[in-house]
């Protein structure tokens, strides 16, 4: 392909030009991504991570066998961290610098932590925001609105936002959402606007501004994967025995809890009893769950089944 353009050469190597532009393509090959969901990652940023982590468990000469087993760890150290994250996003509610804002509010509820604090950083930057009215057509249901602030007594970050009421619709040309899929500032300062004028659809985050991934309830099963009882506990969700890590965390600790609770409360001799059976059965199933390996360095490493 380079050689069609470069005739005699096969790479960039010599073209000044073709040069310049690879050594500033952070500023302008993003432009091309507009339209793609990346999830604000960008291709580099992915495999970087990918790669680091892979390198903690796995070694070039490792054999096959040694390959699985250590690749296994891998996985399990990133579902128990999932978990940890998971059940810490339950556990505790995200700090909200503007109570009164019905949007932050109802964003902290659905949201992790981490995608919250970013809806909050970009809400907390409309206030230096101006908006102005482009175009109100209110036979089609179209609005249109431009935000922008000023620097220097001139204006910076301009955006127009086009506003269907009927379906709560907003479309703003920074393409944040589209590539990310989370709201920006200039959409979140006309939603504020309407709210304001009595749009109760703008008080909160509309439906399909919401991706599932980035709330809490992203790594719950559909209702279709449960069983006619809807009890997801013990349907045989996949032969591989997995099931939904995060939710039988959620059962596990919960029953350890109430019976903790219990048990605090008990005359000793209750207590002593039910300890002893609870520390031989904690035992038994320690013992069937987890297996160990030594790592390249000496070190233990346990992982589950």
């Amino acid at each position: 392909m380079i050689s069609d353009c470069f005739p005699g050469s096969e790479t960039i190597d010599g073209h000044q030009w073709m040069q310049y532009l690879k050594k500033f393509r952070r500023q302008w090959c993003s432009l091309y991504l507009r339209d793609q969901f990346t999830a604000g990652m960008l291709t580099t940023q992915a495999s970087e991570s990918c790669n680091s982590q892979v390198r903690l468990f796995l070694k070039p000469k490792h054999n096959l066998d040694e390959f699985f087993i250590h690749f296994t760890c891998l996985l399990a150290d990133k579902r128990r961290k999932e978990t940890e994250s998971d059940y810490d996003g339950k556990q505790s509610a995200p700090y909200i610098v503007l109570e009164k804002s019905s949007i932050l509010q109802h964003a902290a509820k659905i949201f992790t932590k981490n995608i919250f604090n970013r809806i909050q950083e970009q809400y907390l930057e409309i206030e230096d925001y101006i908006i102005e009215l482009v175009r109100d057509n209110r036979d089609d249901g179209f609005i249109s609105y431009r935000t922008y602030k000023m620097e220097d007594d001139e204006r910076s970050d301009e955006r127009v936002i086009l506003v269907d009421t009927s379906t709560a619709t907003l479309v703003c040309d920074c393409r944040m959402f589209r590539t990310f899929g989370v709201l920006c500032r200039h959409m979140l300062k006309v939603m504020r606007l309407l709210g304001e004028f009595g749009n109760d659809s703008m008080r909160t985050i509309p439906d399909h501004y919401i991706l599932k991934r980035w709330t809490l309830e992203a790594r719950r099963k559909e209702v279709g994967d449960a069983d006619a009882s809807g009890d997801t506990s013990h349907s045989q969700e996949n032969e591989t025995g997995k099931g939904d890590i995060a939710m039988r965390y959620r059962e596990t600790t919960a029953m350890f809890n109430q019976l903790a609770t219990k048990l605090s409360m008990a005359d000793e001799k209750v207590y002593n009893r039910w300890m002893g059976a609870l520390q031989k059965v904690c035992k038994e199933a320690n013992k069937a769950l987890s297996k160990t390996i030594t790592s390249e360095d000496g070190k233990c490493i346990e992982y589950y089944l």
